[in-house]
This record gives C-alpha cells, structure tokens and sequence, in this order.
C-alpha cells in the first residue's frame, strides 16, 4: 500500500464549486478585535438564506466554504453590518431632527397663542 492521503473534495457552498482547501460553516471567525461569529451566521446575514447544521445531511447542501470565498464573505459581512449600523445612526439622526422641530414648532405655535390672547386682552 502506498503511502499517498486520499484529497476529499467537496463543494462550496457560495460557487458551488469544487474545493480541496475549505471552512465548515461551523468555524468561528473573528471580526474585530472584540467580536467574532460562525461562517454559517456570516452566510445568512449576506445572503439571506437559512443555513441550518441539518441542511448537509437532509437537504445535502454543502457545510463549507472555499478558502477563495471566505475573504469575500468576510467582506461582504463586515459591509454588511457597517451599512446596518450607519442605517440605524442616520435613522436615529433624523428622529431627533423631527423631534427638535415638532418642539421648536409646537413652542412657537404656543408663544402666538399666548401672544393672541394677550392682544385680546
């Protein structure tokens, strides 16, 4: 017998393509200094599509990602997360910008009310 490894080869999940060097969607990758998340997390926040530990053995989907995939998904995780945060930043901006002027409005309807009763007076 030789002494030769068997190469398994599987599929990746994102291209679908064949790959020798791959991830299980299980692995945990950091993000930051502080954070880190599941290759499977990364794919459903990008993609939008369920990946479940169960898709591999009843639907046969494949639980890992390509070497050449990771850094791009990756990439589309962290931009997807900072257009997420800057969503919810500029949202917040202008709540407060309603706020201010519904007060500033409602203070100014409130001192010509008080200046029409005055002139009555």
């Amino acid at each position: 017998m030789s002494g030769n490894k068997a190469v398994v080869v599987l599929n990746c999940r994102i291209r679908t393509r064949a790959c020798k060097d791959y991830k299980s969607l299980k692995c945990e990758i950091e993000i930051g200094r502080e954070s880190s998340t599941t290759l499977a997390e990364m794919f459903t926040c990008c993609f939008g599509l369920p990946c479940e530990p169960q898709d591999g053995a009843a639907a046969r989907l494949p639980q890992q990602i390509c070497i050449d995939c990771l850094p791009l998904l990756k990439q589309s995780y962290i931009l997807k997360r900072t257009d997420i945060g800057a969503d919810e930043l500029i949202r917040l901006g202008l709540e407060d910008i309603g706020n201010n002027n519904n007060n500033s409005n409602s203070a100014a309807a409130s001192a010509e009310r008080a200046a029409g009763r005055q002139r009555r007076q």
